[in-house]
């Protein structure tokens, strides 16, 4: 998986992502993500070129929709795991954080 592929696939959910930050300008409900870096290859079954990432959904509305999106558009995907969390921020946003491997 590629960071295009990723990038494209993000999109398709919320045409606003951005990569790595993103000047909300006091929204309320933003997604940023980030690789981690490469998994490589290992004698597990995993191939080159995979790649470790982060998709983080900030949002003050509970159940919002964007978020939920999300997490199903990235569980529906064959070579991508996935694994979500929730966390709440002082500053008010609920943190949707989407911790995944891409094969």
């Amino acid at each position: 998986m590629t960071t295009a592929e990723v990038k494209a696939l993000l999109i398709s959910v919320d045409p606003d992502v951005q990569r790595y930050d993103h000047d909300h300008k006091g929204s309320d409900a933003y997604t940023v993500w980030h690789e981690i870096g490469p998994i490589g290859l290992y004698g597990d079954g995993r191939e080159e070129g995979s790649l470790h990432f982060q998709v983080d959904r900030f949002t003050k509305e509970e159940d919002e929709e964007i978020a939920r999106q999300l997490l199903e558009t990235l569980e529906e995907q064959d070579d991508i795991a996935v694994d979500y969390h929730v966390d709440y921020e002082r500053d008010g946003y609920i943190h949707h954080i989407y911790d995944c491997e891409g094969i």
